[in-house]
């Protein structure tokens, strides 16, 4: 049920984001960069380097950035394959989080399901 109402919110936001294209090997941004857009994978995978994970089809990414001090992305994102994504700008976002608590619970899901992750990294890393 979580992950329809996911595919659902994610559906939902298409009218308002752009289609662009990206050639293998080229960043889309760099950790530090100001964050002013979030990222949908139609087609093709993104490398975000520091976190050592890739992202492809159906995924969202970009999103820490939107929320974090100063909106500076956190990691960096390289397109390991040539890609098709939508992007909607951070005011759209901030828009939607406010007018759309499906979407807010969404991002926050999202951003949660990253610490969780990073931490579990990091313990790993330590045993």
């Amino acid at each position: 049920m979580r992950e329809a109402s996911e595919d659902e919110t994610i559906r939902s936001l298409v009218p308002y984001m752009h289609a662009e294209t990206h050639a293998a090997g080229e960043v889309l941004f760099k950790e530090g960069d100001l964050a002013n857009r979030l990222y949908l994978i139609q087609h093709g995978r993104v490398r975000l380097p520091e976190l050592g994970k890739v992202v492809s089809d159906g995924q969202v990414f970009g999103e820490v950035g939107l929320f974090a001090p100063q909106n500076m992305r956190t990691v960096s994102a390289v397109c390991e394959d040539d890609c098709r994504l939508y992007t909607i700008t951070r005011e759209t976002v901030l828009e939607l989080y406010y007018q759309n608590p499906k979407f807010g619970l969404f991002l926050i899901r999202l951003v949660a399901g990253l610490v969780f992750e990073s931490q579990a990294t990091r313990n790993a890393m330590r045993a």
